[in-house]
């Protein structure tokens, strides 16, 4: 059956993507009904917990702020980065940081060719699924492909 991996691309619009072995189980976008990024980051930790509690992966993958975003973008996306992963932590649920470069480059991006990254993960994203897909879910589908091809998990035998 293969291992369980849930990814997201966190922001207030979080999309994500569950995949069960090769196979996506389920991909989209928890948009939080949240004006202040303070409580839209516990409505988002609220279904990332939801999703862990459905799929028990062994592996949640969350995309890593981009250091190009403005002061204010990237101190929301940190707030809600240190929600996740402190939940992930208290659980004791193995998890990994993805910077977009490293899925990227691992899936085909060539700035020479491409002009656009959003374009250019929504057209492999919907590739990947065989329908089109928004902007929010395509990086979470493309980081979870990434994952499932280039993070080994070594499972340890406890006594």
């Amino acid at each position: 059956m293969g291992y369980t991996i849930i990814s997201l691309d966190q922001a207030k619009h979080c999309g994500f993507c569950v995949s069960v072995g090769d196979e996506i189980a389920l991909h989209g976008t928890c948009i939080t009904g949240k004006y202040d990024y303070h409580d839209a980051s516990n409505e988002i930790k609220i279904f990332m917990k939801e999703l862990i509690k459905e799929y028990n992966p062994i592996l949640v993958t969350i995309e890593d702020i981009y250091a190009g975003l403005g002061r204010d973008t990237m101190k929301k996306l940190g707030i809600l980065q240190g929600v996740l992963i402190n939940y992930l932590i208290e659980e004791h649920i193995l998890f990994k940081i993805i910077s977009p470069k490293a899925w990227q480059g691992k899936l085909g991006y060539n700035k020479k060719i491409e002009t656009n990254t959003k374009t250019w993960s929504i057209r492999i994203a919907s590739e990947l699924i065989g329908h089109k897909v928004k902007e929010d879910t395509a990086d979470a589908i493309c980081m979870n492909k990434y994952a499932r091809e280039n993070i080994k998990i070594i499972e340890v035998d406890t006594w």
